[in-house]
């Protein structure tokens, strides 16, 4: 983005400005799955992606006697590793599952216009069981698993989360669902000031 003319008429404040941005993605990942006997199945698989975002804005020359200039230059460095394993048993009109979810996000913040620096990083570990039954026209699913998430910049939390949902078939075509879970995130405020909610849902 250019800053507009002299001439042109502006609305907004990056108007004046010149602004760059560019980012970079990559993605890699491996999965294998086992089919053991006595209908039992064993899978894993390992994700890794990276970001490299890159912002840089400043005033033009032109304006540089309107306002003062706060030239701003960020970076930002995202990783994140994140894997999952389960087992999973079935039996007639039964199934269960052992599971375990991890996942390592690091992400270092570098604002140079005020030389401020930010390490994001968390881990996240959620050991889970699942249960579902089936019998005649109904059906019944129930999970639960312990969400952990690790940080430096805030306290940890160790939350149990659960699920369960029973439904009848009526038709073909329709059926009624009766559906209750509980979960939880950790969801940010204010970027900049490191500020984040400890968010729980019911439902």
């Amino acid at each position: 983005h250019n800053a507009l003319p002299l001439e042109e008429e502006k609305f907004t404040e990056k108007d004046f400005k010149n602004i760059n941005y560019s980012s970079r993605l990559a993605i890699m990942g491996l999965h294998g799955k086992k089919t053991l006997k006595n209908n039992q199945i064993i899978s894993f698989s390992l994700n890794f992606s990276s970001r490299r975002d890159n912002h840089r804005e400043f005033l033009d020359s032109l304006y540089n006697n309107l306002f003062p200039n706060r030239f701003i230059n960020t970076k930002i460095i995202s990783g994140l590793l994140s894997s999952h394993f389960f087992y999973t048993k079935s039996l007639k009109n039964v199934q269960l599952t052992f599971g375990l979810r991890a996942n390592y996000h690091h992400q270092p913040y570098l604002e140079e216009s005020n030389t401020s620096t930010y390490d994001l990083g968390n881990t996240k570990i959620y050991p889970y069981v699942d249960f579902s039954k089936n019998w005649s026209s109904w059906s019944f699913q129930a999970g639960a698993g312990l969400h952990s998430v690790i940080t430096n910049f805030s306290k940890e939390y160790h939350t149990p989360n659960y699920s369960a949902t029973i439904e009848k078939k009526i038709s073909k075509t329709s059926y009624v669902r009766l559906q209750h879970r509980f979960s939880d995130q950790l969801i940010p405020l204010d970027f900049f000031n490191v500020s984040f909610i400890h968010l729980k849902t019911r439902a």
